[in-house]
């Protein structure tokens, strides 16, 4: 056993411990000089530090990990859901297995006191466990929330569910759960949030680009809280989404969807420091890989984390949130896999300036039209008619 994983479960800086279910820096060939690593790779399979995959058949798409969560020391869970567990990755390149999750858990959400929890939309339940593995209980989402996308865990593990309106709703905990009535008048705008209560969200403009709104600080009553901040995004932009955020810095992914001879499918995830713009982290995902996982990038505890299936085994991108900007690429893929041409420049992103690039694009398209075509034809007509019915 401890050979088929060494042979399979390839690591970037980090080896296969053969005593056990863990993995530790190596000192080999690909061994790293520090603890800390930057990317890895999971092997297929269901020994100690693999995860599992089905591979595609006939109308049958490839299934593996499904969800990637930031847990409270800075560690990377990963939701390998055909071995039915929760995978813990540590700084220093640890694998052990955190708990037992069921196979139709799809979503995948951390605690600051090491819980976390899995959620099936299937079964629209949520099921919480602790930091040593065991059952905590479950949360059950109303069915009549149609639109939750994701699930967040806060203190005292309340379940959090983020719609795709990117409104928050509270569902309780498994000790104290909500009746529906207070779960959406527990309503926040954003996705997430940042250290000073000040909620986040993404949204693509009519000019076909995309911003990062930032509200203020919710109050008490009803009403939508005023956005305070914006970053726009340069056009093309056929979907951007936030993925988390972390004390000041907010972090979204970006795609874009081109065609000139075939369609190109390109990833970014962006990191900024909010309010002043200051781009603090920049990974280019590459494109699609064997399949599309339901939650492939997440951010929070000064931790961008992003996961991408291939060939050999389930990559998985570890980025440090600090205050100095930093570039990953994917490294050089085969030309038939991607042309030379396929990567997102810098240039493509709109710099830290977002007051200055806002107004620019809207206002030369909405009211270039209307005035051209309303007073054109009813002074021409009116006294025609008029004349015909005086004779």
């Amino acid at each position: 056993m401890a050979g088929a994983a060494l042979a399979t479960a390839v690591l970037t800086g980090c080896s296969v411990d053969p005593a056990g279910d863990e993995r530790t820096p190596g000192t080999g060939q690909n061994a790293i000089e520090t603890n800390a690593w930057e990317t890895m790779l999971l092997g297929w399979g269901s020994g100690p530090g693999q995860v599992g995959l089905r591979k595609a058949a006939t109308e049958l798409p490839a299934e593996g990990p499904s969800a990637v969560a930031v847990g409270a020391a800075g560690q990377l869970l990963v939701l390998d859901r055909l071995n039915e567990r929760v995978l813990s990755i540590a700084p220093n390149g640890q694998v052990h297995t955190a708990g037992a999750v069921p196979r139709d858990a799809e979503h995948l959400a951390a605690a600051d006191d090491g819980a976390f929890a899995a959620w099936s939309p299937l079964r629209a339940t949520v099921w919480l466990s602790g930091r040593d593995g065991a059952s905590l209980g479950d949360v059950l989402v109303p069915r009549v929330l149609r639109d939750v996308q994701r699930i967040g865990l806060e203190s005292s593990h309340r379940v959090m569910a983020i719609t795709s309106m990117q409104e928050t709703l509270a569902l309780g905990s498994p000790r104290a759960p909500l009746e529906l009535a207070d779960t959406l008048r527990s309503r926040r705008e954003g996705a997430a949030f940042l250290a000073d209560g000040r909620g986040v969200a993404a949204r693509r403009t009519e000019g076909g680009g995309g911003e990062i709104l930032v509200y203020r600080a919710a109050t008490n009553d009803d009403s939508k809280p005023p956005v305070s901040w914006r970053y726009s995004i340069a056009a093309p932009v056929t979907a951007v989404r936030v993925v988390g955020a972390a004390g000041s810095i907010l972090c979204a992914r970006i795609e874009r969807v081109t065609q000139d001879t075939a369609l190109f499918v390109e990833r970014e995830a962006l990191c900024l420091q909010a309010d002043s713009g200051q781009v603090v982290a920049r990974h280019q995902m590459g494109r699609p890989g064997l399949y599309a996982p339901h939650q492939d990038a997440a951010a929070g505890r000064g931790v961008l984390a992003i996961i991408r299936p291939e060939a050999g085994g389930l990559r998985i991108d570890r980025l440090p949130l600090t205050t100095t900007s930093t570039t990953t690429r994917l490294p050089a893929m085969d030309p038939g896999q991607r042309p030379a041409s396929d990567t997102m420049q810098p240039p493509a992103l709109a710099p830290a300036r977002p007051p200055a690039l806002a107004p620019a694009e809207r206002p030369a398209l909405a009211p270039a039209q209307p005035p051209a075509l309303a007073p054109a034809r009813p002074p021409a007509l009116a006294p025609a008619r008029g004349t015909e019915v005086a004779q």
